[in-house]
């Protein structure tokens, strides 16, 4: 959930090449799934549902991105 939370983090004015706590958060995230694998879907997956039509934007973009994040490390049984 630490994750998740910092991925709704973003810098209105952030560089795209700088390293920041939400892309830190991604690439953990990615990490996680990959060892996880299954067991990412059922934490990541309610996040992206709460989120994906938040009125914020920086909470849209996270659930994107946590989507996105998990794509390789569960099954195709998921």
């Amino acid at each position: 959930p630490m994750l998740l939370e910092c991925l709704t983090k973003q810098d209105d004015d952030q560089e795209s090449e700088e390293w920041n706590a939400q892309k830190a958060s991604a690439t953990c995230l990615r990490l996680v799934a990959t060892l996880t694998r299954d067991d990412i879907v059922q934490i990541v997956i309610p996040f992206v549902t709460t989120n994906i039509n938040h009125a914020n934007w920086h909470f849209r973009e996270a659930a994107v991105m946590a989507f996105g994040c998990i794509l390789d490390g569960p099954s195709d049984a998921c």
